[in-house]
């Protein structure tokens, strides 16, 4: 993604305001968000956003007026705070997780896990596929 395309989208989104004022152009077409009705719609906020505030991406849900409330889900608080259950999970079991967490703390001093959870975690998962690959190997019949 070009900077341009990024702070043109954060210009006409998040400071305009174009989409909720039924203003928005796409490809000379005026975007309608009652028309969306056949698909689900996820609104996930980040837990430390600087550039848009806390309940602009829940807007999306409540302008989506064509859409079901069953097929409307809102997550606070990215990007682990506030997860579905379910999401909170694979997040808990996915290696990358602690990875990209332990990244985050090393380089701009904000984590979710902490930098010791996240070593250890990174730790658990490495000795344990190596094990797993290590076994695997053994088996291997010439």
């Amino acid at each position: 993604m070009t900077a341009e395309f990024y702070l043109q989208t954060v210009d006409i989104v998040f400071q305009q305001h174009l989409l909720p004022k039924g203003q928005l152009i796409h490809r000379g077409h005026k975007v309608d968000p009652k028309a969306i009705k056949d698909t689900a719609l996820l609104a996930i906020e980040g837990e430390r956003d600087d550039i848009s505030g806390i309940g602009q991406t829940k807007a999306a849900l409540d302008i989506s007026t064509g859409l079901a409330a069953s097929k409307k889900q809102y997550a606070p608080g990215m990007p682990l705070g506030g997860l579905p259950t379910a999401m909170a999970v694979v997040t808990w079991l996915d290696p990358l997780a602690y990875g990209v967490d332990g990244l985050r703390s090393a380089f701009i001093a904000t984590s979710h896990f902490g930098m010791a959870v996240d070593v250890a975690a990174l730790a658990g998962f490495g000795t344990a596929l190596l094990a797993l690959g290590s076994w695997l190997f053994s088996r291997i019949e010439i």
